[in-house]
């Protein structure tokens, strides 16, 4: 039995599989990653999917405070990583409460991934159901290798390290079925939004990847700011089997123009992928489906890569797009391809792409840009550039890779007053 501030829990015992190791602490991402493709491997716990899926979020926060006896609230995060939403709590429902990463304690359990016991004095912001909580237990609500939000419970009484396990525990379930309740409902995507988002936007948050992606090989983040306008960048990554493919994309014009183009060309890059078709056949593709669809006077620049994680060779075509830069060696490097093709629908007659090769060496980061990243201009007017960007970069360095981009993101919002007039979009890929 174990003792947690409230009543009582028997904790089950914790078999040596990716669900026991996650509950006893020690955990990886891709210990979640196989949790939330088979959640029956985890030990006890309540079953999150019973309801219908508008009504999961309140029967989480029922659950959870129903097993440790005391007040509990579930959080989801916002389109831009950057707040919490109360999705639910129980026992009572508390009122729409958003909680600022920035400078909330509740930012380290979701960057870190772990579980958190804090004290409840002096926290800013803090929801109405958790309102009398001396004390505060955290932990990260999982869906695959992203966090979607985070479980707290309040009680009067320090919590320990069983209480955080089986948090932490809970939390992977709940990832799990809020990752599948969000396939069938809308109320999970209207909670994580505190403006509305313009058409062009609801078209690119729907075509996006997931923002993270771990396994021992490699590590993927992307982000795209503004979250919730303009609308012209993707970017897209997939992993099949030893080889990573990723893409970024940057569309000419602005709203529903730019997201019209975005879409073709996103559809042209998967569809050739799926197909199992050549980096140069891709590229063709992407370049003709935009000729064919749109006028002359749309393009979009674009570049696909390949990277094979054994032999740790990256082929690149790149149709207009800034350069990708590796860093994390002696000093960042632009990997400049030998030829930098016009964007898509201004290719030649006859003309034919063909893909420069680069080996990385273990450890190093790529960074794919837009030019909404290079081109942001500061208070005195002149651009951040790829030097400002780098030097800001420097003071990021051990942070995991999808903190390591949103902290970057930041750092190009932050260089300008104004508000961004182009998206800025940011992926990395991380080589171990």
């Amino acid at each position: 039995m174990v003792p947690h501030g409230g009543r009582s829990f028997n904790a089950p015992a914790l078999p040596e599989t990716p669900a026991g190791r996650i509950i006893q602490g020690q955990f990886s991402h891709a210990d979640a990653r196989r949790v939330l493709r088979h959640p029956e491997t985890l030990p006890g716990g309540e079953d999150f999917l019973a309801p219908p899926p508008g009504r999961i979020p309140g029967h989480i926060a029922r659950r959870v405070s129903e097993t440790f006896g005391l007040p509990a609230a579930l959080f989801v995060l916002d389109l831009d990583n950057t707040a919490l939403h109360l999705a639910a709590s129980h026992p009572e429902p508390g009122k729409r409460e958003v909680l600022d990463l920035r400078e909330h304690p509740l930012s380290r359990v979701i960057h870190d991934r772990r579980p958190a016991a804090l004290s409840a004095a002096g926290l800013p912001g803090e929801p109405g159901p958790l309102s009398g909580a001396e004390y505060l237990a955290a932990a990260p609500v999982l869906a695959g290798d992203s966090v979607a939000g985070a479980l707290v419970l309040g009680g009067a009484e320090p919590f320990g390290a069983e209480t955080l396990r089986e948090l932490a525990r809970l939390g992977v379930r709940a990832g799990s079925a809020l990752a599948i309740a969000d396939r069938y409902t809308d109320e999970l995507k209207r909670m994580r939004r505190r403006a509305e988002l313009s058409i062009a936007a609801e078209l690119q948050q729907e075509a996006l990847p997931p923002n993270e992606l771990y396994t021992e090989r490699v590590g993927v983040a992307g982000f795209i700011e503004p979250a919730y306008d303009i609308g012209g960048d993707w970017f897209d990554y997939a992993l099949n089997g030893d080889r990573l493919s990723v893409a970024i994309c940057d569309a000419a014009g602005k709203a529903l123009r730019a997201a019209a183009v975005a879409t073709i060309s996103l559809g042209a890059v998967r569809n050739s992928r799926r197909r199992g078709l050549s980096l140069q056949e891709t590229m063709l593709a992407a370049h003709r489906a935009l000729l064919e669809s749109t006028g002359p006077e749309q393009f979009a620049t674009l570049l696909v890569a390949e990277i094979d994680l054994r032999t740790r060779e990256m082929r690149v075509i790149n149709a207009g797009h800034p350069l990708p830069v590796a860093v994390g060696g002696k000093e960042p490097l632009p990997l400049r391809t030998s030829s930098i093709y016009p964007p898509l629908g201004g290719l030649e007659d006859g003309q034919t792409y063909n893909p420069d090769i680069f080996r990385l060496e273990p450890g190093l980061r790529l960074l794919f840009l837009s030019d909404g990243v290079l081109e942001r201009r500061g208070r005195d007017r002149s651009p951040l550039g790829l030097k400002g960007l780098l030097r800001r970069a420097q003071r990021y360095a051990n942070l995991p890779p999808f903190p390591y981009v949103q902290a970057l993101i930041r750092e190009v919002v932050e260089f300008g007053d104004d508000p961004l007039r182009d998206d800025a979009t940011i992926l990395g890929v991380e080589l171990r």
